[in-house]
């Protein structure tokens, strides 16, 4: 019987494509072994788990012998079962009563995560208890995870895709008193709670700022078009820089300490400088092979760009979305990229690859992914406090944005390289986690040679005279005449012109229908906010109501899921909407549904005048690119000439429009 329970969850797990975790189980060998023992318990048909821990005689049991139904109520009952979209964090598997338990009890738009550490109880618990209907249910997710100081990756990405539907977390944990239980769930309930933080994060809250990338990236793309791409240099130059050292130069007070040794560095290791440290490295007559961007905003390029002459020999490597005016900085050839998300992929489909690299949430991250692509190894960072000075310093001294504050105001600490506590800022300490969790996933050989700020996990501590002496040994290829040497074949230019103005069509005809059905979903919610009104009196009124919330959840927000590039856009207003949902419970009563009908209408208006936005920033855009295809491409100018951008796409058009639109 156990080999067909296992065989049940086995399926259900490859059903819903957890290949990973069916290779682990499948590799763990229960027969013979001795370590995980089941036996029958007090109760009829209970069963009951002991397991013997490492370099231990004894065994620890980990459910009651007598009543494990009531033990499993007992550990479950400080759950909040109304709350929708909660995920029910339960780590340690054990014998599975209290995930049964769970499971038995959550309402459907909820979540169960069982984190376990130790393959072999996992597997024990999936040969003895049948999970396949709740895993094919999808109201268990199963996590396994390397050791109790794993970096907990499969955790993170099941959270990562179930985010936009977690209102709250919420922590079961064992009646186990054991030493490496304990410390493994404090370490996974503070993962949580950063990964949550680090989430929240990413998401963002303006959607004019994206709106602002848009507009960079689409009057880029013709300087994106004539260079080349980080792409074709790795395809071109392939290995070149493979195990050679990288030096990530941030502008951290730090870099004061030790940024004059990094000229002894020039040639023997790849210097990669945020933008934010060239006045520094300037000062002190250094040269970096790369210099990096990643905001948007035109503050950036004010502080750090204008008026200032970039060195010949430096290359910017950027992704298309920072502002124009940088790009138009630089001279000589630059390397294009664009960043690992959904928008920024479909512009770079646009111009037929020019390379993706991962960009994190700041330019110092963005180093690292270009760095770790080119298969430098080791990786330094020098400059990467994180963190103020013990004086309250921001930044390096010479640096165009810093700030000195009062350390005894900041009330918000981590710990730095000496184990001690150094004051830092929400911000900086979420670039801490995406470090960490980056470095832990490559498994990348990263060493802060800093020499002060916080202690990023899974780096290595030397001073940077310790490196240059270890590892700046031998000379490097310039890097700036290993990208001069890439030309652009004829082409491309013309064939990335025809797919962007084809593209940023197809892309406008997205918001187009986005917004027809976002102007349908209003109508019928205007519809039942006049039922509401005047009082519901039939069955059949108030089907009419559920019926406009549920075109709004089906049609508008779950359709739009389904579209990376449109679920990043509206990922912010939709993720509000869910959570001010989620505050009225799961119980439906006149006042709830009231409610829900005014935040639907809220995010509906939001929908319909951001898609009006975008096209309007597209139909610009079209008109933009289509004059630079004609005076780039003369000799194929008279079809560009032919290319139009559709009326009914044009945003002119819909100035007089009533609101009752439908598909």
């Amino acid at each position: 019987m156990s080999q067909e329970i296992y065989d049940h969850n086995i399926k259900a797990l490859l059903k819903i494509n957890h290949i990973s975790l069916v290779n682990a189980l499948e590799a763990v060998e229960l027969e013979g072994q001795e370590r995980c023992v089941v036996f029958e318990g007090n109760e009829e048909d209970s069963k009951v788990l002991k397991v013997r821990k490492s370099n231990r005689d004894n065994y620890i049991l980990y459910n009651s012998f007598y009543n494990p139904m009531k033990e499993a109520e007992e550990l479950t009952k400080h759950i909040d079962y109304t709350i929708n979209r909660s995920l029910i964090a339960a780590i340690g598997v054990g014998m599975g009563y209290h995930l049964k338990q769970i499971c038995n009890h959550l309402n459907e738009k909820s979540t169960l995560l069982a984190i376990e550490n130790d393959e072999m109880i996992l597997k024990t618990l999936l040969w003895h208890q049948d999970f396949s209907d709740f895993i094919e249910d999808g109201k268990i997710y199963f996590a396994l995870v390397d050791g109790e100081e794993a970096e907990l990756k499969e955790v993170s990405n099941i959270v990562e895709n179930l985010f936009l539907n977690i209102y709250e977390i919420q922590t079961v944990l064992l009646p186990i008193y054991d030493l490496s239980y304990m410390k493994f769930s404090r370490k996974t309930i503070a993962y949580l709670a950063d990964l949550r933080n680090m989430l929240e994060f990413g998401v963002g809250n303006d959607l004019d700022d994206t709106i602002d990338g848009i507009e960079n990236h689409l009057y880029n793309l013709p300087h994106v078009i004539k260079n080349p791409g980080f792409k074709q240099f790795r395809e071109k130059y392939n290995d070149v820089y493979k195990n050679k050292p990288a030096i990530i130069i941030a502008s951290g007070p730090s870099l004061d300490k030790n940024i004059h040794l990094l000229k002894e560095a020039k040639g023997k290791a790849l210097l990669l400088a945020c933008d934010g440290s060239m006045e520094s490295l300037k000062k002190h007559g250094i040269v970096p092979d790369v210099v990096s961007s990643v905001e948007r905003i035109l503050l950036t390029y004010e502080a750090f760009y204008k008026d200032k002459k970039m060195p010949d020999e430096t290359v910017l490597v950027a992704p298309a979305v920072v502002r124009p005016e940088i790009m138009k900085c630089f001279s000589n050839k630059t390397l294009s990229l664009f960043k690992s998300e959904p928008i920024a992929g479909y512009f770079n489909e646009m111009v037929n690859d020019k390379g993706t690299v991962f960009s994190g949430s700041s330019v110092a991250h963005q180093l690292l992914g270009i760095a770790t692509a080119l298969g430098a190894s080791p990786i330094i960072l020098v400059g990467q406090d994180l963190a103020y000075s013990r004086e309250g310093v921001s930044h390096t001294s010479e640096a165009s944005v810093k700030e000195k504050v009062n350390v005894q105001e900041v009330n918000l600490f981590v710990k730095d390289i000496y184990g001690e506590d150094i004051p830092t800022t929400v911000v900086w300490k979420l670039f801490k986690q995406v470090y960490e969790k980056y470095i832990a996933f490559l498994n990348i050989d990263c060493i802060d040679a800093t020499e002060g700020g916080a202690y990023i996990e899974g780096t290595k501590i030397m001073t940077l005279r310790e490196v240059i002496d270890t590892y700046c040994v031998d000379d490097l290829p310039n890097f700036r005449g290993l990208v001069d040497s890439i030309d652009v074949e004829s082409n491309d230019m013309p064939r990335a012109y025809h797919n962007s103005l084809s593209k940023i069509i197809r892309w406008s005809k997205k918001y187009y229908l986005l917004r027809l059905r976002s102007l349908k979903s209003k109508e019928l919610n205007n519809q039942s906010q006049n039922i509401m009104k005047i009082g519901l009196n039939t069955d059949e009124e108030l089907d009419f109501v559920y019926d406009a919330l549920d075109y709004t959840e089906n049609k508008i927000v779950k359709n739009l899921a389904k579209q990376p590039d449109l679920t990043m856009f509206f990922q912010y207003p939709i993720t509000l909407a869910v959570r001010e949902i989620n505050k009225l419970g799961s119980e439906y009563t006149l006042e709830t549904i009231q409610c829900n009908l005014d935040i639907h209408l809220k995010l509906l208006e939001t929908i319909n005048t951001y898609c009006l936005k975008v096209m309007k920033v597209l139909e610009t855009g079209f008109e933009f690119m289509k004059v630079n295809a004609i005076e780039t491409n003369r000799n194929e100018s008279i079809i560009f000439k032919e290319i139009h951008y559709p009326d009914y796409l044009k945003v002119s058009n819909f100035e007089n429009e009533k609101s009752g639109v439908h598909e």
